[in-house]
């Protein structure tokens, strides 16, 4: 049976308006695990969360995945300012486990500028000010990159490589600079799945630092739209699956299905603290499609 699943996928702003204004619930059968709140919830509360439970535990080098029509750069929907909202919850809950003197460092690999990017985290938090951030944008050559002796906190926001441009070098020239030091990686794009090679492996649009691979998944929340090849769909109802991959640090990353018609989820995968590859993805639905 072939497939596609998109990340967010289709019928975008339909999407979007239920997500603000429903809230996914969980089968009673499957309490064991937090179900996945929507996107605006999980901007709220969940993050902080996550990052502080992940930090108390010991983490030090964490990522962040939000990946919804108003996070994903190539949505109709797609909004900088979401992506940076993302950044500001995982920041605000490092900002009081910090010490009084200790400052944040923000590299941007957004297009919008960096004092915009500034205004917009200290506007979408509840603890940050501008005297505590540094926010640059991501460089075009890293070497000799420097960490400030008082930035306690390195955030590495939506590294993206593109067609023709790599920024992987780059970053991991940013991670070395930062080594030591907590690092929060958030929305990275280095690695997107952008087709199937002739032999069936993935198609990337570069590579993730290995570095980042060790990176703990402190907080996830993407959405897979499936659908049958060639089949069109108008309306989130006429997808024929739509899988959810949650994690809510220390819980399990977890793949909810979402029955949409009642905004039910149910607990189909876990994945422990592995997070699962495009191709993972297909051949769970294409299991749950034969069950």
């Amino acid at each position: 049976m072939a497939m596609a699943a998109f990340v967010c996928g289709l019928n975008l702003q339909a999407r979007k308006e239920r997500c603000q204004r429903l809230r996914l619930c969980m089968r009673e059968s499957d309490g064991v695990r937090t179900a996945p709140p929507t996107v605006p919830e999980a901007l709220n509360m969940t993050i902080k969360e996550s990052i502080r439970n992940a930090v108390l535990s010991g983490q030090r080098a964490m990522r962040v995945d939000v990946r919804s029509g108003e996070t994903d750069p190539d949505s109709p929907i797609y909004d900088e300012m979401m992506v940076v909202t993302v950044a500001a919850q995982a920041v605000d809950s490092m900002s009081t486990m910090l010490g009084e003197e200790s400052k944040i460092l923000i590299v941007s690999d957004l297009t919008t500028k960096v004092d915009l990017v500034a205004t917009r985290l200290v506007e979408a938090s509840t603890n940050l000010s501008q005297s505590k951030l540094r926010v640059v944008a991501i460089p075009e050559d890293a070497e000799g990159f420097k960490v400030d002796v008082d930035e306690d906190l390195v955030v590495i926001l939506s590294p993206t490589n593109q067609p023709g441009r790599s920024v992987t070098k780059q970053v991991r020239q940013i991670i070395r600079a930062a080594f030591g030091r907590r690092t929060i990686v958030v929305n990275q794009r280095l690695d997107s799945v952008v087709g199937v090679n002739a032999d069936g492996s993935e198609k990337r649009v570069g590579m993730l630092p290995v570095e980042i691979g060790k990176f703990e998944a402190a907080y996830v929340w993407e959405m897979y739209q499936i659908r049958k090849k060639g089949k069109p769909t108008a309306k989130l109802e006429d997808l024929d699956m739509v899988l959810i991959v949650h994690r809510k640090y220390p819980e399990p990353i977890c793949i909810f299905r979402l029955d949409t018609m009642d905004r039910v989820c149910s607990l189909v995968h876990e994945c422990g603290s592995t997070l699962p590859s495009h191709k993972n993805i297909l051949t769970i639905a294409a299991r749950l499609m034969d069950g």
